[in-house]
């Protein structure tokens, strides 16, 4: 591996400094860390180090909000408050992925064939310091959906290995076995991987029992419906730590261990956890966990961690197995030629985040001004902020608990179609290159706006204003229903400029 890289540092003065984007990207130390490719026949041992292979900036970070805006890619011009759903990564954290990608197209044979494994475990055992987890028993995957869809794809071995083990335990009390043949879901699970629940148990003879959720509502109501729900015929129950729509933190722990105590497994989607919450694997024993680092932990995308206890693992399989028979890790450590380098940015983000600040800074940065954010904007529009209800709905511990860094407030009108709806949330990206996630829920219209470092308050207020203006304007209220072209942006057409189409 070379060695580690100094970023340079304009003068000896730069703690009040801020860099604009094009400064971090001019001093970015390009091309002076290709490493040298291995000799034929050694393999290496890296240790975290070798994922580190630039030091951290040696000036203090710039403060939260638009004054951080230039270490990402972000445009200047734009008013990015939707990170939930696609995250984005920092130019740091982009330099050390892009020294990986030219070393596997420098010598691609040295990287995949004598190192990939070994910087792969590396990056693993501090996946494992992130999630309080044996690395032992994780394994990489794409995202949070290829992580699900390993498990729902064993869940015939993982049945019958279950059916085994409470054959084995109930042998004594001469007690009759009811096939276990439901999975059980809320219906505020992610949308994608209700429908991969759904699929796999239409082609595998399973039976989905959705349990409906509409917030607000206390913990202790929602664990006295699943309580309700849980019978000897469910297999599998399916949570999120933070749903995703709405965005609010679930009683995943009590959740756990109350199906656990019925015989049942358990699968909980972390994906929007890392970053947002403490992750705590050891404490909460779930069967199956599956989270990302891309969405809010700052690596490159994808990456997706998947935990399996150990009584399960020889049972679960990637969905493409492509090597490796019946051993956990070796299966899942080679998946075809993909880039694997974003894997290998999770070090280095820990790094940046630690250079921010720690977990502790940036979680109590993000919730804070979720909340005042979306109360600003409720404000402004006349609503309101879904609140939780705490863990009984009487207690002091209610309200404000349940927001992680993203907020749900309901819109001001509630008769538009959804078909409509859809067409506002894309004007307001191409109008005002602004982004949210809107959405219907208890009958009402919401959007959901997300926190992050790079934000301030001035930027929710910025969006409630556009908003305002968009849903409550005479000459605006049937724009999107009549005019608007059916359009599928991922972008701006403003940025768009003719020098960069000239490039493309």
């Amino acid at each position: 591996m070379p060695k580690t890289t100094d970023l340079p540092v304009k003068d000896d003065d730069i703690e009040n400094q801020t860099l604009t984007s094009e400064e971090i990207e001019k001093e970015s130390p390009q091309g002076e860390s290709l490493p040298a490719p291995h000799p034929v026949g050694q393999s290496s041992e890296p240790t975290v180090s070798a994922c580190l292979p630039f030091k951290l900036p040696n000036y203090p970070p710039p403060p939260f909000g638009k004054a951080l805006r230039p270490h990402f890619f972000l445009s200047s011009t734009s008013t990015p408050l939707n990170h939930g759903s696609f995250g984005s990564i920092p130019r740091f954290v982009e330099q050390t992925h892009a020294h990986f990608r030219a070393w596997v197209e420098a010598s691609p044979d040295s990287f995949i064939s004598l190192n990939l494994r070994n910087l792969s475990e590396t990056a693993l055992e501090c996946a494992g310091e992130l999630v309080n987890a044996d690395p032992k028993n994780l394994v990489f995957v794409h995202n949070v959906t290829s992580g699900v869809n390993c498990v729902l794809r064993s869940l015939r071995q993982l049945a019958e290995a279950h059916a085994r083990r409470a054959e084995k335990y109930e042998l004594n009390k001469l007690k009759l076995l009811k096939k276990r043949n439901k999975i059980l879901i809320l219906s505020i699970n992610h949308e994608g991987v209700k429908q991969a629940i759904k699929y796999i148990a239409k082609i595998d003879n399973f039976e989905v029992r959705e349990i409906p959720l509409t917030y607000p509502i206390s913990d202790s109501a929602l664990i006295s419906r699943v309580r309700a729900a849980i019978d000897d015929t469910v297999l599998l129950a399916n949570f999120e730590i933070i749903s995703t729509l709405p965005s609010v933190i679930l009683p995943y722990e009590r959740l756990i261990r109350l199906c656990q105590g019925h015989g049942i497994m358990v699968m909980i989607d972390a994906a929007h956890a890392l970053g947002q919450v403490p992750v705590n694997i050891r404490n909460c024993s779930p069967d199956f966990l599956v989270c990302n680092t891309h969405k809010w932990f700052f690596s490159a995308r994808p990456v997706g961690i998947l935990y399996v206890d150990p009584k399960w693992q020889q049972y679960v399989h990637p969905t493409i197995p492509t090597y490796g028979t019946g051993n956990f890790k070796d299966e899942f450590s080679w998946m075809g030629t993909v880039d694997y380098t974003t894997y290998l940015t999770i070090p280095v983000a820990r790094e940046w985040r630690r250079w921010l600040g720690g977990e502790e800074v940036i979680r109590q940065h993000n919730h804070k001004l979720a909340v005042e954010g979306g109360r600003r904007i409720a404000e402004m529009l006349g609503t309101e902020v879904l609140l939780g209800l705490g863990r009984t709905g009487t207690g002091a511990d209610h309200g404000e608990a349940l927001i992680p860094a993203m907020v749900n407030v309901r819109l001001p009108t509630q008769e538009r179609s959804e078909e409509y709806m859809k067409r506002f949330q894309k004007e307001l990206i191409i109008r005002h290159q602004a982004s949210v996630t809107v959405f219907k829920h208890g009958g009402r219209w919401w959007i959901r706006v997300s926190a992050q470092v790079y934000n301030d308050i001035e930027d929710f207020e910025q969006l409630g204003q556009w908003i305002l203006e968009m849903l409550t304007s005479e000459d605006e209220k049937d724009k999107y229903a009549t005019e608007l072209p059916d359009l599928d942006l991922p972008f701006s057409t403003t940025l768009l400029t003719p020098e960069i189409l000239s490039k493309l």
